[in-house]
Order: structure tokens, then sequence, then C-alpha cells
């Protein structure tokens, strides 16, 4: 028998007033990247990059969060241990150097079995929740997908096809307070970082890195770049991150079966200079599959990582990088200057 589990009542605005969010129609003041990480110390960690060393590139880790709420891991019929396998474990910390070579890193704290931030917030199940949604929010407002039929929604059901993690349904308030307080912050802290960078620099480059399990489906790839089959970036960029990963030694694929998420798709609009390109990382260069605790290749994969993207930072400032990632407008000859553009971002 499915029975209702009562969470305390959301104090953020109605939903449907919410969302969608428009950065573009807020105060200058509170688009700023460091304005969403003090507003949201709990929710969100990160970094702007080093100032001395600025580059249009910006790092984002969705899903390396692991700090768990003892309420939701009380409403889970699954141990900590199962819904740690959710995680891209340890990603935050295998780019947490990055910053020091200028590029700016937004990472989740919360984890992505509790609100997944690479989902359309649309992508919401709406069989899990008691009392029902309302049909006219249902039919106007969600979107049914194969992720959401497989249980792997912005609000999660399973960890793993055929794994529910509640026994329960969730009130409809649950839903909305997650979304409210844990999905939009992280997006709105991603969109004015995006922002910042491309007002800056003219163009930004989003890398939103993953991590993947071992599977036979991909047993031949240490890496899997995701550009939406080339709508999500400039292709000189997936060629030039899957050279310098080759060049490393790493087996690359490309979109197979990871093609970029929600994250890769909504943010890499290049006609008008944002690109983003999705890095799924094998979890067996690292993690320790049976404690989840970093391997002992841990640190040299790190020290690698961090080589490689300050690399792709470098290429970004390239002539080459500048006529291949610029908008049509840019490229034809319109320039910012380099005083003009670190004092727009700092």
């Amino acid at each position: 028998m499915w029975q209702v589990i009562p969470v305390k009542k959301s104090t953020a605005p109605p939903f449907s007033e919410h969302f969608p969010t428009g950065l573009q129609n807020w105060p200058q003041e509170t688009r700023r990247f460091d304005h969403f990480l003090k507003a949201y110390p709990d929710i969100l960690g990160g970094q702007k990059g080093n100032s001395v060393h600025l580059s249009p590139c910006l790092l984002s880790s969705p899903h390396s969060g692991r700090d768990y709420l003892s309420s939701f891991l009380s409403t889970a019929q699954l141990p900590l241990y199962a819904l740690q396998h959710m995680e891209d474990r340890f990603v935050d910390d295998l780019v947490a150097e990055l910053p020091g070579y200028g590029m700016s890193l937004l990472h989740a704290r919360f984890p992505r079995s509790y609100c997944d931030p690479n989902r359309n917030w649309r992508e919401l199940d709406p069989n899990m929740f008691r009392p029902s949604l309302d049909p006219d929010f249902v039919a106007e407002a969600l979107t049914w997908s194969e992720r959401v039929a497989a249980g792997f929604g912005v609000v999660p059901r399973c960890v793993q096809v055929g794994r529910p993690i509640y026994r329960h349904c969730l009130e409809p308030d649950d839903a909305f307070h997650r979304l409210n307080h844990y999905w939009h912050p992280y997006h709105q802290a991603l969109q004015g970082l995006q922002q910042e960078i491309t007002e800056s620099f003219g163009l930004s480059v989003l890398l939103d890195m993953h991590s993947m399990p071992p599977s036979p489906q991909y047993a031949d790839a240490d890496i899997i770049l995701g550009d939406a089959f080339g709508q999500s970036c400039a292709p000189e960029l997936a060629d030039k991150v899957e050279a310098l990963f080759q060049q490393a030694g790493y087996r690359v694929r490309r979109n197979r079966p990871y093609s970029g998420g929600y994250i890769t798709r909504a943010y890499g609009h290049p006609d008008q200079g944002r690109h983003a390109l999705q890095i799924e990382i094998s979890r067996k260069l690292y993690l320790n599959p049976t404690t989840l605790a970093p391997s002992s290749r841990y640190s040299a994969l790190k020290e690698t990582l961090t080589t490689l993207l300050a690399q792709i930072g470098q290429w970004t400032l390239s002539p080459a990088a500048n006529e291949a990632l610029r908008p049509a407008v840019c490229a034809a000859g319109l320039q910012v200057q380099p005083q003009t553009r670190q004092k727009a971002y700092l």
C-alpha cells in the first residue's frame, strides 16, 4: 500500500511563478556567480578562475554531490551505499585544482539521487506523488521521456532500472521543494557564470564533467565526449579535447552511449559563442568499485586530468580558438580587449 510521506512545506515562491528561470530580467548584482555561492553554501560549491590566468572555460560537476540529508535517508528504502552508486564520485575533487589555472568551477553538494541538475525540471514523474499532481500542470508543464519512464527523472525514482529508492509515494510539495531549493539554485549559478564569462570574453566553453561505471557496452573507452552529435559545440573544440586525451594515452569515444545530458544541450549554443561539451571519465581509472574509495590510480589521474584541462583552457585563448569559437560577428573582427574583459568578469 502506497502511503504519503509528509515533508515540511516549502517557503519558496509558488512553483508556477518560480520557473522557468529568467536571469536576463534579474538585477545585475543578483546574477553574479559569487552571489549564488554565498547564498547557497550548503547546496553549491565552486570557485571562480584565478584572475591572473583567466580563461573562458567553466567546469560543471552536477553529479558529484555527497551531502545526504538525514530526512532523505529516512525516506529511502535503500542503504546509503546503494545511493552512492549514483554519484559521479569525487569528480568535483578530480577537477578541484583547475580554478588555479583560470577555469571556474561549479559543483553540486547535494546527491543526484535526491535531485538531478542534469535533467530538465519538467522531467518529473507524476506517478511518484500522492495526492496526485494537478492534471493541468502535468499536461501543460511536464515532459515524459525514456529517462523518466526508467526512473531517472529530475527527482529520481530508481538508482538503477528496477531498483526503486522509495517504498512510498512522496507529497507533491517535496518535489517542488527539491526543485526550488536545489535544482533552481544550481542553474541560477551556472547560467550566471556562463553569462559573466560570455560577456567578458565574447565566448564561453562549458565542460560538463561526469564519470561512468564499467560496462561491456563501452569497454573500449576511457573517455566519452558528448557534443549532442555536433550540436552543442564547435567541432574544433571536440576535436581538440579528443586529441589531447588520445595523446595522453586514453581511448576516446564520441557520443555513444553518452551524447550529452540536459546541461550540455541547454547551455550549448555555438551560434551564440556558448559551447558545451560533456566529458565522461571511466571510474575504473580512479575508483575502487567495491569500497567506492579512491583507488591507487587516483592521484595520477587527477594530475593528468588537471594538466589536460588546463591545456584546453590555454587553447581557448589562442587565435585558432578565437576564430573557431566566437560567433560570426566576432570572427569577422569584433574583439574584446584583455583589460576590458578582465574588468567585466571579476
